[in-house]
């Protein structure tokens, strides 16, 4: 293991208030094998760094010297606090995930495409009303889009997207119910 890995090693050790010596056990190794991976001496084989991981390692970093991001515990840190939120306030957990999800697909266009299309503005506003008119019709209108979608092998643009479930919402809001046809439709003139 090069010098770098092994200073990037001790510092993740010491970021999670470790000693050499708990680190070492807690990875299935002695404490001799620590320091000689925090020297740069030796090499850890796969199951330390599993190990490493496992304790809040950040195993991105120490190998390649750039941190990861955490979006998959992002996520998980979201699934299991927003739903309690979301019955809190009083409205749908699926239809509040779903307007995440398109100002997580926004968010990513404005990084990758400053000029692509974002979530906001009376977009925004209109599906923040429809959460709280009735989120439960929202959510529908959301998975039978995705549905459409995906067994049409189509895709369309977050823009036309957001405005094919605004205009949805719009139409099934007076019966309450959702027509897959229509959907089917409106996914078909929208890609």
């Amino acid at each position: 293991m090069e010098k770098e890995h092994g200073k990037r090693l001790k510092e993740e050790r010491e970021r999670l208030g470790m000693s050499q010596a708990d680190f070492a056990k807690a990875c299935g190794v002695g404490r001799t094998a620590q320091f000689n991976y925090e020297s740069g001496k030796r090499t850890p084989d796969g199951d330390y760094l599993y190990e490493a991981g496992e304790l809040g390692v950040d195993t991105g970093y120490v190998l390649f010297g750039e941190r990861s991001t955490p979006n998959s515990l992002y996520s998980l840190g979201v699934a299991s606090v927003l739903p309690s939120i979301a019955e809190r306030a009083g409205i749908n957990t699926a239809a509040l995930m779903g307007i995440l999800d398109l100002a997580a697909v926004s968010e990513s266009n404005t990084w990758g495409t400053p000029t692509g299309p974002t979530l906001g503005g009376e977009d925004q506003i209109e599906l923040e009303n429809a959460l709280f008119e009735d989120g439960e019709l929202l959510a529908e209108v959301m998975d039978k889009i995705a549905v459409a979608l995906h067994f049409s092998n189509k895709t369309i643009a977050l823009d036309k997207r957001i405005r094919a479930i605004l205009m949805l919402y719009r139409s099934f809001k007076a019966s309450g119910k959702v027509d897959q046809k229509m959907v089917d439709e409106a996914i078909n003139l929208a890609s």
